[in-house]
């Protein structure tokens, strides 16, 4: 009876430790909402012996570049130039057309100018004799490699923001090399309007006189 005993208490044990077991597993895989975990920090680099006094340092190396752009367009506006003459010569009305088209250009340069800031960071651990010594080892180790991923960052930021800045560039100074070529043009117009009357009415003259 005893024996029988000793079973049946190692039975429920067991599972009670099952039934731990399965409670556990659904605390750890159980849903619900939860708050967006922060940015991990940067991860953790290990240099210098396995024995002595342990220093950690987390460095971080800001960089700036500024970029200037340039580009240069050329834009070509035209107008039709039109103007009738007519002369009277012993009653008869002789009429001489002037036809030619107006064209005037336009060269603008245009300039755009970004800036791009990053911040490269860096974890070393560094073992030493001294934690001084440990900590001047980790700090050494830490700052270049924050400067080259920052470096690294700065790169990569100036390839994703390079294209759509020239792009807009080009756009802005395609638009502004257009409408000065049209100020150009409307400027020019009466002056082209007047040498084409001029020229009509000569032509009519002679046409009158033949």
């Amino acid at each position: 009876m005893g024996h029988l005993r000793r079973i049946r208490v190692a039975y429920v044990l067991a599972a009670i430790g099952a039934a731990a077991v399965a409670v556990a597993l659904v605390a750890a895989l159980g849903g619900g909402s939860s708050s967006k975990s922060p940015a991990p920090p940067p991860r953790q680099v290990e240099i210098g012996g396995d024995k002595g006094p342990r220093s950690c340092v987390v460095r971080s190396v800001p960089l700036s570049e500024t970029r200037t752009l340039t580009d240069t367009r050329t834009a070509t506006a035209t107008a039709p130039v039109r103007v009738t003459a007519t002369a009277t010569i012993g009653g008869s009305v002789v009429r001489a057309t002037v036809a030619d088209t107006l064209r005037e250009s336009a060269t603008v340069t245009g300039k755009s100018r970004f800036t791009l800031k990053v911040s490269g960071r860096a974890a070393v651990c560094a073992r030493a004799a001294s934690p001084e010594e440990a900590q001047r080892r980790a700090d050494a180790a830490a700052t270049p490699r924050a400067r080259r991923q920052a470096r690294t960052l700065l790169r990569k930021a100036i390839d994703r923001a390079e294209p759509p800045a020239r792009a807009s560039l080009e756009a802005r100074t395609r638009a502004e090399a257009k409408a000065a070529a049209g100020k150009r043009l409307r400027a020019a117009l009466p002056a082209a309007r007047a040498e084409a009357a001029r020229r009509a009415t000569e032509a009519a003259r002679a046409k009158a006189g033949a």
